[in-house]
């Protein structure tokens, strides 16, 4: 039984974690959904983000891809 609430609980502090890591200079995988640049300059994502994956993804657009010109590194969002 605590092992089981173990997982439970770490489920529940996962899901208000939100992990973006780039996968070239022009995608993204969002928690396991990919978001690419496509040939008209637009991001789209190949499955359909949340609303706090879509809320994490463009945080990340804003503070990296548009400040550095490309998808770089790794950023973890945390929503409560």
């Amino acid at each position: 039984m605590a092992n089981s609430f173990i997982k439970f609980f770490k489920f529940i502090i996962m899901a208000k974690k939100i992990i973006i890591k780039a996968l070239s200079e022009s995608s993204v995988k969002v928690r396991n959904k990919v978001v690419y640049k496509n040939m008209e300059n637009n991001w789209i994502a190949c499955s359909e983000l949340s609303e706090k994956e879509t809320e994490a993804f463009l945080n990340y657009k804003d503070a990296v891809i548009d400040n550095l010109g490309v998808a770089k590194g790794t950023a973890t969002y945390t929503f409560n």
